[in-house]
């Protein structure tokens, strides 16, 4: 991951709101983010949140900020060292087992021993 490219075309975009080259931009985040959205609810069938494409976006949402927040637009945060992970590994780790918590998954080969919704 390069966290200074990402934080200086983040940067670049947010200086030019309200022009067309920002609302161009912000399409295509958008329509990149859908897509990806689409990409997870392939696999709706293993997501035993009430409602799949909501779980996706927001967990992604989530999951987006928290590396934003340490990694693209890091801080000084010696204070937080023990409430965060270790290194990138685990904070990759968690992000996961958290994304994949809220969606409230089911492994595919276990699929058929849970209850339907």
């Amino acid at each position: 991951m390069n966290a200074p490219l990402l934080r200086a075309m983040r940067q670049f975009v947010q200086s030019r709101a309200k022009s067309p080259f920002y609302r161009r931009a912000s399409r295509l985040e958008a329509r990149s983010f859908g897509r990806i959205v689409d990409f997870f609810l392939a696999h709706r069938d293993e997501i035993l949140h009430p409602d799949p494409r909501r779980a996706v976006s927001l967990g992604l949402l989530m999951a987006i900020s928290v590396v934003y927040e340490i990694v693209v637009l890091p801080q000084d945060l010696s204070d937080w060292k023990g409430l965060l992970p270790r290194d990138d590994h685990a904070l990759k780790k968690e992000l996961c087992r958290a994304f994949l918590g809220y969606l409230d998954t089911v492994p595919a080969r276990t699929r058929k021993s849970k209850s339907p919704r």
